[in-house]
């Protein structure tokens, strides 16, 4: 997915049953999938596609709806392409199919018909206070359970990752990758050093990192260990480097990571990223 945004389908209620929680948590997934570079996908309507799509436009990105009727103007205002499809509920299939990925915010019956048909199709389910599956009396642990927006928005583009192969995802930094990237520019600064072990070397796992970071805009280092671990410091941005820490759980499509030592250290104020 070098050549195009993630889209990431954001599912929810648009009832009167809505939450606040749920309205705020979706506004959050808009804004952090847009500043990712990701397209938001929708159902165009109320609710929690209203609260994705406001919140993707705030950031400036691009947001779809797939309209359940014929009329264009059902689509909520922060809707740029809305496409009508005639379906009714059915259309929920279509929003599942043009999606990477899925993020589920709360829901009601029509959003658990979208968790069903993404898993279904094999499309990654992110879920923030969503439906909780089970088969039997068992637990179905079949969606990626987030603690929130930024979590949700960081598992569903690794799931989109380990699903494309491609460790580029998203394409589109914050931040220009030749920008310095040096604390003394940056409001909230930190520093992060990981440790990752499991089968990481020898799979362009430092490689791969360094295009992360320098798609986001951090600044550190990367090395192979001598006991089979990569080590690394990100620094920058608080918000970017946790989302490098993150990358690092999850790594390119080779590797296989067991465990992340992970510690906070104080910002050097460093610039560039290499691998050592």
């Amino acid at each position: 997915m070098t050549a195009a945004a993630a889209h990431v389908a954001v599912v929810g209620s648009d009832g009167p049953a809505v939450g606040e929680r749920a309205l705020t948590v979706a506004l959050e997934v808009g804004r952090a999938l847009a500043r990712r570079g990701a397209l938001v996908v929708c159902g165009g309507l109320g609710g929690v596609m209203e609260a994705a799509c406001r919140g993707a436009r705030e950031e400036g990105g691009l947001t779809v709806g797939l309209l359940p009727g014929l009329d264009r103007g059902e689509a909520n205002a922060h809707v740029q392409i809305a496409l009508p499809t005639g379906l009714g509920e059915a259309r929920n299939a279509l929003v599942v199919r043009a999606a990477d990925a899925v993020i589920a915010v709360g829901g009601e019956f029509g959003t658990l018909s979208e968790i069903a048909l993404a898993l279904k199709a094999g499309t990654p389910v992110v879920g923030v206070g969503t439906w909780e599956l089970s088969k039997g009396g068992r637990a179905v642990d079949a969606i990626d359970r987030a603690d929130g927006a930024e979590d949700a928005v960081e598992r569903a583009l690794a799931l989109v990752r380990r699903q494309t192969g491609d460790p580029t995802t998203p394409p589109r930094p914050t931040r220009p990758w030749n920008q310095p990237s040096s604390v003394s520019a940056m409001g909230e600064a930190e520093r992060r050093r990981v440790v990752v072990h499991g089968r990481v070397q020898g799979v362009f796992f430092r490689d791969s990192t360094q295009e992360e970071a320098e798609r986001r805009g951090v600044a550190g280092w990367i090395t192979n260990r001598s006991d089979g671990a990569v080590e690394a410091v990100f620094e920058g941005d608080a918000e970017v480097v946790r989302a490098m820490v993150a990358f690092c759980r999850e790594g390119p499509q080779r590797a296989d990571v067991d465990q992340v030592d992970e510690s906070e250290e104080d910002p050097e104020g460093l610039s560039g990223f290499d691998v050592r």
